[in-house]
């Protein structure tokens, strides 16, 4: 409030001549109710976008609210064993890391996270090992060729560090006596 009243008592630099042109300017007044006008519009659109929003939020709330949390059935129950408890798992991939990988890389993390749930895929299965890391670092190569060497050779290492720790958790589960199976076929994918 200060600073409008300041504004007016001390005004800027070339304000009071800017008023007078624009006070004798015919066309200020249509230029002004122009600006008038897009603003009230651009209010009204506003305000009907938080409506919206705020009408969204209410249904969702009313929605939670309708579910009886307290009513549920125990569909199935996972019992972890202390061999659980031992398993040597790779470590998590950071943010950074998942943001910057290919998609080669991609497919190659979600079919460790296959492995790691769901048992080896029938790609990769047990005796795939060596010869899988291979055939994925010439994919890479081939998908990557107009990319920098540097970059192209940091993706191969993160390929053959990935199927390094699969290897190491395949041998470390089947050692404790998991039963990994490996003509494992998904659901979507069936051979007729």
């Amino acid at each position: 409030m200060v600073e409008s009243y300041q504004k007016i008592i001390n005004p800027a630099p070339g304000a009071i001549e800017t008023l007078v042109k624009q006070t004798q300017d015919p066309e200020m007044k249509w230029k002004t109710l122009a600006e008038g006008r897009n603003r009230a519009e651009w209010e009204r659109g506003k305000r009907k976008r938080e409506d919206e929003r705020k009408k969204e939020k209410d249904e969702e709330s009313e929605a939670m609210g309708l579910i009886d949390w307290q009513d549920f059935v125990v569909v199935e129950t996972i019992e972890f064993t202390q061999q659980d408890m031992e398993l040597e798992l790779p470590p998590p991939t950071n943010v950074e890391k998942l943001k910057s990988m290919s998609m080669a890389e991609k497919r190659m993390a979600s079919m460790v996270m296959e492995e790691t749930g769901a048992g080896p895929t029938a790609a990769s299965g047990a005796g795939a090992g060596a010869g899988a890391v291979a055939e994925d670092v010439e994919e890479v190569d081939m998908e990557d060729d107009d990319e920098a060497e540097e970059v192209r050779l940091q993706r191969i290492k993160a390929e053959q560090e990935q199927a390094r720790a699969r290897d190491v958790q395949r041998a470390a589960m089947q050692s404790r006596g998991v039963k990994i199976k490996s003509d494992y076929t998904p659901k979507g994918k069936s051979v007729a």
